[in-house]
This record gives C-alpha cells, sequence and structure tokens, in this order.
C-alpha cells in the first residue's frame, strides 16, 4: 500500500444540516493527512447545500437536484471518489460524531495487514454513550454475520472494483448485509476494531418518515429472505417471523400509539408488494 492513501468520506444529506454539520467538524478533527469529505445532497429542500457549503468551503458536495434514495445516492458519490483516484471509501452516515482522532490510521492500518481485507468497522456508541457496536457480540441478520457497525465502515477500492456497487432494488436498509454477503463470496474478510469509536444518533434523516421507513425495513426482508434463506416455504417464514417481530417490537417501543397507523400501513404494504412478485 502507498503511503498515505486517499480515503473518500461520503455521506449522505437530506433536509439534516444539523446533523451534516456536526459530522463534517467531527470528522475534519481526524488527525490523517490523505482524507476528502464528500457529502451527497440529495433532494435538500431546506438549502443544507447554502448553508453548508458557505460553512465548510473545502468540503465537496454533489446535488441530485431530485430525490434518489440512500444506495443510489451513495453510489454516485462513490462513482466520484473512484473517479477522483480514491483508495478507499468510508461510507458514514450523516448522523454521527466524536470519531478518534486515529481513526483512519487505524482502519488503514487493518488495511495494510492483509490484502484480502475488504471492509473494516470500528465500536460504535449512541450519542449518550450506550454501545450500539463493540466488535464483541457480533450481529446475525438473516442468519448473516454482521462484523461491523451498519453506519459507517471503510471499503477498499480493489473491494469495489470486484464487488460492485450497492443494490439499488433495495433503495435503503440491508444493503450493508447483502454487500458482505457478495464480499464473503468473492473471498473479501471483514474486520472490526475495539480500539477506535464513533457515535451515532440514529434516525436522524429517517426519524419521520414513518410509512416509508417501515414500507423498505419490511419489503427488504422479504426480498432479503426470498434471495438468500432456505429454499423451503417454510424456512423462508420462519426466518420471516423472527425479523419481523424483531422490527415490531423496535417499532413499539419507540412510538407505540402515536404513529401507528403509518407504521402499519407501511409494513402491511412492504409484505405485499414484495412478497407477490
Amino acid at each position: 500500500m502507498k503511503r498515505d492513501p486517499l480515503v473518500y468520506i461520503i455521506m449522505r444529506n437530506h433536509n439534516s444540516c444539523k446533523f451534516t454539520k456536526e459530522s463534517i467538524e467531527s470528522l475534519q478533527k481526524m488527525q490523517y493527512p490523505n482524507f476528502k469529505i464528500l457529502v451527497v445532497d440529495d433532494g435538500s429542500t431546506d438549502d443544507s447545500y447554502l448553508k453548508l457549503h458557505y460553512t465548510f468551503p473545502n468540503v465537496e458536495f454533489i446535488l441530485t437536484h431530485k430525490y434518489l434514495e440512500y444506495c443510489k445516492s451513495l453510489n454516485q458519490g462513490i462513482r466520484y471518489a473512484l473517479n477522483y483516484n480514491a483508495s478507499f471509501v468510508f461510507l458514514v452516515n450523516n448522523d454521527t460524531k466524536d470519531f478518534s482522532k486515529d481513526y483512519l490510521d487505524k482502519v488503514l492500518q487493518a488495511f495494510n495487514k492483509d490484502k484480502n481485507i475488504g471492509m473494516v468497522g470500528t465500536v460504535c456508541h449512541d450519542y449518550d454513550g450506550k454501545v450500539r457496536h463493540d466488535c464483541k457480540r457480533v450481529k446475525i441478520r438473516f442468519g448473516h454475520h454482521m462484523p461491523v457497525p451498519t453506519e459507517g465502515y471503510v471499503i477498499s477500492r480493489e473491494t469495489i472494483e470486484t464487488v460492485g456497487y450497492l443494490d439499488e432494488q433495495l433503495v435503503r436498509y440491508f444493503e450493508d448485509v447483502d454487500y458482505i454477503i457478495r464480499m464473503k463470496e468473492k473471498g473479501f474478510k471483514i474486520v472490526c476494531l475495539p480500539d477506535v469509536s464513533f457515535k451515532h444518533y440514529g434516525g436522524g434523516t429517517s426519524s419521520s418518515q414513518h410509512y416509508i421507513r417501515n414500507f423498505y425495513r419490511v419489503r427488504n426482508m422479504v426480498w432479503f429472505i426470498k434471495r438468500y434463506s432456505s429454499k423451503t416455504f417454510s424456512g423462508k417464514l420462519l426466518l420471516f417471523l423472527s425479523a419481523f417481530r424483531l422490527h415490531f417490537y423496535r417499532m413499539f417501543s419507540r412510538h407505540f400509539i402515536i404513529v401507528s397507523y403509518a407504521n402499519i400501513k407501511g409494513m402491511v404494504h412492504g409484505v405485499l408488494v414484495e412478497w407477490k412478485k
């Protein structure tokens, strides 16, 4: 690996200037000497670009001009980064902050130790300090290990050129699990580092999107199970019920009656739209 390879940090912004601003401020404190920050402004209507560009003139921007959603927006950012000679891309949510100052140094050291490593993640906490991902207890999604936090991870250029981009069929949610499965099929390793970290708010952009958030989560559960799980109907159904129960519990523990209609409507439509395909 060449000394201090270029890292592009890519985040999506949609009408959430406050979170994005705080994240950029934290990222800029990292000590690694060769990184650039790219914000993909996805159809914002709150003058996010003008506010952010004025505050951070050295940050690069892509304006989609229309609402593309998560996977398409990030794929635009990844293509841009590779076109401008990025050796690594750091895909990170915009509602993140408090990155360890040596975050990228440690991540690139890990890549340097093994050429087969394709993705590196780290510890992730809530804003209040509660651990979301600690690199010890590996989360299982649909029977597959998720060794890095979904909120942010670094991917090598070689990995992207071999595996491809995020699957835009998914739109949002579980695209990271899908990508990890595809990486493993190509022989790449995934590593999580316990000695560097960042914080994630959670739902900074999507917290008010009750219908669409539940629609895509549940639709993608069905998509994922149809694509990757047991070939038997009973096996698919059991896995779906298990994943759905967890989603249902999380939804009602946060919102309960206030937005229950929008949540339930989104879940029902998500099942019907994908299962009948």
